[in-house]
């Protein structure tokens, strides 16, 4: 019975300290994309504002200013969820991979190359 409460007094700690780590991932993504976007966004204005008037006189101003609003928005999504989500998806697929070659390597092969001859 201690080791069973041992095993899951070692879960538990895994558990919170997955949650710990995955908000501040999420946390520091977030303000790293906000000051990203923040940045460009002052750059794209103060290049809109240093056009000639003809243009302005080809493009309206109005349609610019939303568009570089809408895009700068876009960036943000990507960048503080999208982002962080494929580069955690590929590592958990990297150490999976890994994992199930050290669990079994018989086993990995046949997951992997299903239709070919045993290796073994």
């Amino acid at each position: 019975m201690n080791d069973l409460n041992e095993y899951i007094t070692i879960l538990v700690l895994i558990f919170i300290a997955g949650s710990v780590t995955s908000f501040l991932r999420y946390s520091i993504c977030t303000i790293v994309a906000k000051r990203m976007v923040a940045r460009i966004g002052i750059e794209l204005y103060s290049s809109i504002l240093d056009q000639e008037i003809a243009f302005f006189d080809k493009n309206k101003s109005g349609k610019l200013i939303s568009r570089l609003g809408s895009d700068t928005m876009l960036l943000q999504v990507v960048m503080s969820q999208r982002l962080p989500k494929a580069v955690a998806n590929i590592v958990k697929a990297i150490v999976s991979t890994c994992l199930i070659f050290v669990i079994s390597l018989q086993l990995a092969w046949s997951a992997l190359l299903p239709y070919s001859e045993p290796v073994f």
